[in-house]
């Protein structure tokens, strides 16, 4: 990672500055408070947001400023990379908001943790840092910020362990032991809840065992039950049989009494009908005699045809001369009404006539509305036109005014333009103004007055067509009216035709009415009466005839009854024992039946025992085979426990000493070469403890690091510092900020001889961009590039 660019917009002292980083060393110098430091926060703001405990939001932005941002340019192998993070004051605290990431020119707008998420991707660091409020990695291999150089020299050795282990990423296993110790411990437990859960297994075994022999019984027993169940089943069906042969001839029994019931209510009809016949008989020989036989009854039929049909043909004419009268009468009475009606248009038509000569002379005066219409619109576009140029005119004079009065030189020739010709040019607008607004007023009042000749003139001409459409109206009545008048005089002679023609019909009428159809009536009448009698005297004849018949057939019937009477009575006589054979038959049915019934309520109640013992059984079986499962699961619970406990946890603690030791060698055998370089004093040897405790010995004896001069603690400080730098870009290799050394102030308390020191420093640590931040101006001439800042009324800036 190289840093080619940083822009600090209201950023602490910064109001709005562009420093551009060179490769190879390069020196932030100014004096103390000038705003050094201020460019490292901005780095580590720009690449991991704000940090609530050192880098809070209230630090960063600049006092009195809402708004504030860091853009920060870097390279990483061939990706250039650009971040810029923002903050916002709100009401109640100031946040950072969205900002954005440009790689290779690929913008992405992202939220803030987001941009902390891609930039630990892009810089290689563990992936977990990303959710973790202090990034170790970082501030021990890159930049450790002034005030936390001698912080970890200073630390407790838990402390400093522990910060150890975040950094090379060993906590992970103290934290695989932790979580380990809480996996066994839930195991524990989950192996406590298992052997309650299969504590009752035995118990279970026992049960089943004894179900199933119960389940043998019932099995058994059934067994015995079907063969007589079987033959109970096979009883039934003889005797049923049996019942069904004895119902049979009983139902022929009955059928016997049936037909002999029949026969008996034949025997009765029969009778009965013999005697009604007898009394017909006598009935009718007695109506017989009461009738006459003078007459004949073709020589009646015939007379009756005649009188008839001369009644019908007296009825009809004076039908048809009814009708003709009435509709001849009808006739009139419409012909009546049409002449009256006639006559009463005809008086109209002289005030017709006198009508249509009027509107016929208004209708002539239409042509002189539409001329004048006319020029009346013709003026009216004039009047338009001239008022549009006076109002435009009006406009453009306001318009130059407005812009002469507001130059103080003229646009074209750039002289200046005199008061006194604004004046002029002021004094002439009026005037045209005062011209231009009499002159539309003319044109209104013109425009007005033209307005309402045309509104009279077009209510003329409206008033002038209603009066051609009335004329138009009144010509088809005068002329449908005259052609009424030739009709006239046609109606009056039909209506004296149709007088002529209905005196000629009452005339037939009376004719008709004189031949005395009542008498013939009432012979007619007469005459029918005696033809019914005679017909009816036939009828009771052949009636007779039929009754005596019908008496014979009856005595025939009777005696065949009788007959198969006797043949009936015979028959039953002989079944009748079948009935008592029947309720014996029924009562054995019953008996049986129900013995049966008691052996399948026995088979039904073993077959439920038997269902509900397979159902215990199969439950027991799963039952037993899911704490079977359980039992083999809670031996593999406690192999591994087991294995956990006496194995896992040790293997864990034994590969973190191996990884720790390992680190210590390598953090020792660094931290004593770069001691050595920094202090070149033979009497003085560092080295570190196996929990990385830096040792001085000075002759000999081992000297407090709080009892040694201030150069010597900054060179211990930075002898820890970049040994920890170079095992750290060894031991995490995926690494991208190896090429990357920020030092803040590491020169404290040097002396003049240890401050020489600093360019073999340079030299050794062989890293492609080095940026160091002091106030010692000697430093100046060991580093490639310098910065320098300084600060002034309150605003840092580079010079």
């Amino acid at each position: 990672m190289i840093i080619k660019s940083l822009r600090l917009k209201n950023i602490r002292s910064y109001q709005d500055q562009i420093i551009t980083f060179p490769t190879g060393s390069v020196l932030l110098s100014g004096d103390i408070g000038s705003g050094k430091s201020s460019i490292l926060y901005a780095v580590e703001f720009a690449l991991f947001g704000t940090d609530l405990d050192r880098l809070s939001t209230n630090a960063l932005l600049r006092k009195g400023e809402n708004e504030a941002f860091v853009e920060l340019n870097f390279q990483i192998k061939d990706q250039d990379i650009i971040i810029k993070r923002t903050l916002k004051k709100g009401k109640n605290a100031i946040a950072q908001t969205a900002g954005h990431l440009v790689i290779n020119g690929t913008k992405k707008d992202l939220m803030p943790v987001e941009i902390k998420t891609q930039i630990i991707e892009l810089l290689g660091y563990p992936l977990e840092l990303a959710s973790k409020k202090k990034n170790y990695v970082f501030r021990y291999t890159v930049y450790t910020p002034q005030e936390e150089m001698k912080e970890i020299l200073t630390d407790d050795e838990e402390s400093r362990l522990n910060t150890l282990r975040k950094i090379f990423n060993i906590d992970k296993y103290k934290k695989i032991k932790e979580n380990t110790l809480l996996y066994i411990k839930e195991l524990k437990s989950k192996r406590k809840e298992l052997e309650i859960k299969t504590e009752d297994l035995e118990d279970l075994n026992q049960q089943l065992k004894q179900k199933q022999e119960e389940l043998d019984k019932n099995s058994r027993q059934i067994n015995e039950l079907n063969p007589k169940i079987e033959t109970a089943h096979q009883e039934i069906i003889q005797i049923k049989n049996q019942i069904q042969e004895a119902e049979n001839k009983i139902k022929q029994l009955n059928e016997l009494r049936k037909q002999l019931e029949i026969l008996q209510a034949q025997e009765k009809v029969k009778s009965e009908q013999k005697n009604k016949n007898t009394e017909k008989i006598n009935q009718i020989k007695q109506q017989s005699t009461q009738i006459p036989s003078d007459y004949s009854l073709e020589q009646l039929q015939n007379q009756i045809s005649e009188d008839e049909s001369l009644i019908s043909v007296v009825a009809e004419k004076k039908s048809s001369l009814t009708a003709q009268y009435q509709a001849v009468k009808t006739r009139i009475q419409e012909l009546q009404n049409e002449i009256e009606t006639t006559n009463q248009k005809i008086k109209d038509l002289p005030g017709q006539r006198q009508r249509m000569d009027e509107l016929k002379q208004k209708i002539q005066d239409i042509k002189d509305y539409q001329n004048k219409k006319q020029e009346l619109e013709k003026s009216m576009e004039k009047i338009n036109l001239a008022l549009n140029e006076y109002e435009i005119n009006q406009k453009q004079a306001l318009e130059l005014k407005s812009k002469i009065l507001t130059f103080s030189k003229c646009p074209t020739c750039q002289q200046i333009v005199p008061k006194e010709h604004k004046e002029n040019i002021n004094r002439e607008t009026r005037e045209k103004m005062i011209l231009y607004e009499k002159r539309i007023n003319n044109c209104l009042e013109q425009k007005k007055q033209n307005h309402l000749k045309l509104e009279a003139l077009k209510q003329a001409i409206d008033q002038t067509f209603e009066h051609e459409k009335e004329f138009e109206r009144i010509k088809t009545e005068i002329k449908n009216l005259e052609e009424t008048n030739r009709h006239l005089q046609s109606k009056i002679t039909e209506l004296e035709n149709k007088k002529t023609q209905i005196f000629q019909i009452e005339k037939n009428l009376d004719e008709a009415n004189k031949n005395n159809l009542e008498e013939k009536q009432a012979q007619i009448k007469k005459n029918k009466e005696i033809l019914e009698k005679l017909r009816e005297k036939q009828h009771l004849e052949k009636n007779l005839r039929e009754l005596e018949q019908h008496n014979q057939e009856i005595e025939n019937d009777i005696r065949l009854l009788l007959s198969q009477k006797t043949d009936l009575k015979l028959k039953i006589g002989l079944d009748e024992k079948i009935e008592e054979e029947y309720q014996e038959f029924k009562a054995n049915l019953e008996k049986k039946q129900e013995e049966k019934e008691q052996l399948n309520i026995e088979k039904t109640r073993i077959e439920t025992e038997i269902a509900n013992l397979k159902m215990f059984v199969e439950s027991l079986t799963n039952e037993i085979k899911a704490k079977n499962l359980i039992k083999q699961k809670l031996s593999k619970i406690l192999q591994t426990q087991n294995w956990l406990h006496d194995h896992f946890l040790n293997l864990m603690t034994t590969i973190e000493k191996h990884v720790m030791a390992r680190i210590q060698r390598e953090f020792n055998e660094l931290f004593q070469q770069w001691f050595s370089m920094l202090i070149e004093d033979e009497n003085i040897i560092a080295k570190l403890d196996d929990c990385f405790n830096p040792i001085i010995e000075q002759n000999g004896y081992e000297v407090d690091l709080n009892h040694l001069s201030g150069g010597e603690r900054t060179s211990t400080a930075l002898a820890y510092r970049l040994a920890l730098n170079k095992v750290v870009n060894d031991v995490i290799s995926s690494i991208k900020t190896k090429d990357l050394l920020i030092l803040d102030e590491p020169t404290d308390g040097f002396s003049s001889e240890q401050l020489d020191k600093v360019r073999d420093v340079l030299e050794q640590l062989g890293v492609k961009q080095a940026i160091i931040v002091s106030h010692e101006n000697k430093i100046e001439s060991f580093v490639d590039n310098v910065i320098k800042i300084v600060k002034r009324e309150g605003v840092s800036e580079v010079i």
